[in-house]
């Protein structure tokens, strides 16, 4: 955090990026049969230690003697400090804990089912929602100056309207491919998974839109409280759900929930700046993304592509629905999309 305070994004970017890669090639090198599932627990466990190679890096940028000589008792600084500790805590319920009560209600395959589906949307929900990591302190700095409200306002439409064009794509792309990927990546035995994926994609679109408002607005505006609370709402009502839910629909109805729960806490990120923020200017473009989305689903439904290798037809498919999404959005003649198009034609000019 004190690197994305700063600005120092690609930093951050680039470290991250080496050790996530690292690690992806680690399992595939030494991981290869049951027995292998220690070495399996011990490389994920060492993508928190890694980590630590930024501390490395702090005397250049902080002085740290000075850091640790004042440090002193400071109980304004705690309670802030304790308001964002809280909701991490809180989202813990409806990210991981969920999948505990899956497990214990359900077993140990529908656990695998639905843990390895959230697992891949929210590696693409961190990829979205990088955007706003990155502007968050611009955003802060914005806030400072005058004049600063009327460029965050602008600034939130832009992020938004990118967040949701984005986010809604990779939507559908996992929709439309959620059956063949599933049995392509995860072999045949995963394919009772596919529909777990399918119903998981949704909350790629919802989390990456609802994130703007938290981290952009209420967090980098020390809006602590307006911060939380979703993430407490959250968690009482995944939980809930869940035990009532998974016993009797397992797997299926753990993303059910789930989907429900982030749905309840965009629609709180949202309504907590409901009096600061001009929603009803923000709205008027992105239901056309929302009707690209859908339609570039229902098309591809119809169109059957059965033919070659599985991974040759995921990638047909996946072409195509791009292709399909990409013309709706011009056909709608959506803000956003025309504004790519604009600065790409420039650039080529």
């Amino acid at each position: 955090m004190v690197f994305i305070g700063l600005g120092e994004i690609k930093r951050v970017v680039l470290r991250n990026t080496v050790i996530k890669l690292a690690i992806l090639a680690s399992i595939f090198i030494f991981v290869h049969k049951p027995e292998d599932l220690w070495i399996y627990l011990l490389i994920n466990s060492i993508t928190y230690l890694a980590n630590i190679i930024f501390w490395f890096d702090l005397p250049h940028f902080v002085d740290m003697k000075a850091v640790f000589s004042h440090l002193k008792w400071n109980k304004q600084y705690f309670m802030a400090a304790l308001s964002i500790t809280l909701p991490s805590i809180a989202v813990q319920f409806y990210i991981s804990f969920d999948q505990t009560i899956v497990g214990m209600l359900a077993g140990n395959v529908q656990l695998a089912y639905y843990q390895q589906s959230q697992l891949m949307v929210r590696s693409i929900i961190t990829m979205v929602g990088s955007i706003s990591t990155i502007l968050m302190p611009k955003m802060a700095q914005m806030l400072t100056a005058e004049n600063g409200q009327a460029e965050v306002i602008k600034m939130m439409k832009t992020v938004l309207d990118y967040s949701l064009l984005v986010g809604a794509y990779f939507t559908a792309a996992f929709m439309v491919n959620a059956q063949k990927f599933v049995v392509w990546f995860w072999t045949k035995s995963f394919a009772p998974m596919g529909p777990v994926l399918w119903i998981s994609a949704l909350i790629i679109m919802i989390v990456s839109y609802g994130s703007v408002y938290a981290n952009q607005y209420t967090l980098s505006r020390g809006l602590f409280r307006r911060y939380a609370m979703p993430f407490y709402v959250g968690a009482v009502v995944s939980v809930s759900l869940n035990l009532l839910v998974v016993g009797k629909y397992r797997a299926i109805g753990a993303a059910v929930v789930i989907l429900i729960t982030e749905l309840v806490v965009c629609a709180l990120r949202v309504w907590v700046v409901r009096d600061e923020l001009p929603l009803a200017t923000y709205f008027s473009n992105q239901w056309k993304i929302l009707v690209a989305a859908v339609i570039t689903v229902l098309v591809m439904a119809v169109i059957p592509i059965n033919f070659g290798h599985l991974f040759i037809q995921l990638v047909v498919q996946t072409i195509l629905l791009t292709v399909i999404y990409l013309a709706v959005l011009m056909g709608l003649r959506e803000q956003a999309m025309r504004g790519l198009l604009d600065r790409f034609i420039r650039r080529r000019a």
